[in-house]
């Protein structure tokens, strides 16, 4: 969402529907963590990273074979975005995986944060018996 390349503006049904359906993602992910206490370990910040350049790997050569941009694996893309400062050929890739994880790290902050909390309060719960 931050470095859409698209042709239509608001209010266009593609515009929108780009915005509701990528809004979707972390909505669902805050809906389990608020409202069902699902818990993210912080193993899983590694898992996504090694997972994430699994599923690259082939959305590499398809966006080679069908002249793509999939995860703006060729090239960032034609607007000037913070991927256009992450230079050409292998500096780029280079600057796409540090980039994913700083992403994948500064998000996970806010989960270390709330979990930090819930043991701190089962702790002093433990004394308070």
């Amino acid at each position: 969402m931050v470095t859409p390349e698209m042709s239509y503006t608001f209010p266009h049904f593609d515009y929108i529907e780009y915005f509701l359906n990528h809004s979707a993602i972390p909505i669902a992910a805050l809906y389990f963590i608020l409202f069902e206490d699902y818990r993210v370990p912080r193993k899983a910040i590694l898992f996504t990273y090694v997972v994430v350049n699994i599923i690259a790997v082939p959305i590499f050569i398809f966006n080679f074979l069908f002249d793509t941009n999939f995860f703006y694996l060729a090239s960032p893309t034609e607007a000037k975005t913070i991927l256009s400062f992450f230079g050409s050929g292998i500096m780029y890739y280079l600057n796409l995986e540090v980039a994913a994880l700083i992403v994948f790290s500064i998000t996970y902050v806010p989960m270390w944060q709330l979990i930090k909390r819930e043991n701190r309060r089962r702790l002093v719960g433990m004394y308070h018996k």
